[in-house]
């Protein structure tokens, strides 16, 4: 059980999926050994607690189970899942902005960037209201801008995607930081 706990924090610091398959590999070994011990008469009168721990171990397998899921849908590195979508998204939008000379677009594209980073580094949620504010002065500036109607039509549609990519990624990160201190629970 120690060699799983391992592993699951280096699955947790490095995001590689060895590590996870080390930590499904250490719990069976973990459950084959409770159940051989399960039949040895040596053991016969705690099979109360035997069952307990087994029960255990397994409540603990599902969990880092649901937190290896949770975290290759938000991505095990920037181009994977919901990581991968995000930045594929907001490089299209700044890709397209950076055609054009508009400071203030720029200014807000800069401040939802920053929202973005300081939410992934401090997972804190708040930042997804801040995300939303820059968002709300983002359609004025470029309603403002002396844009084209159809480029503007293609930066909302972009900005669109960006902002669904941001808060799905925000819910998962969040899901995830919960299901981590499940985790933690079940192996205490």
């Amino acid at each position: 059980l120690l060699q799983a706990r391992r592993h699951e924090k280096d699955f947790l610091l490095r995001r590689q999926d060895t590590y996870a398959q080390q930590e499904f590999a250490s719990v069976a070994s973990a459950l084959d050994r409770l159940t051989k011990m399960g039949t040895m008469p040596a053991f016969a009168s705690q099979r109360d607690r035997l069952n307990a721990l087994d029960a255990g171990i397994k409540v603990y397998g599902d969990r880092f189970r649901q937190v290896v899921e949770t975290q290759k849908k938000i991505g095990l590195n920037q181009d994977d899942g919901l990581q991968g979508q995000l930045r594929a998204a907001v490089h299209d939008v700044e890709d397209f902005l950076g055609k054009y000379n508009e400071t203030e677009l720029d200014n807000v594209m800069l401040m939802m960037r920053r929202h973005e980073k300081d939410f992934m580094l401090r997972l804190d949620p708040s930042y997804g209201d801040q995300m939303k504010k820059r968002a709300e002065e983002f359609a004025p500036a470029l309603a403002a801008s002396s844009l084209p109607l159809p480029v503007k039509t293609e930066v909302t549609n972009k900005m669109s995607i960006y902002q669904r990519g941001f808060f799905a990624l925000l819910d998962g990160t969040m899901t995830n930081v919960e299901s981590v201190k499940k985790l933690s629970d079940a192996y205490a």
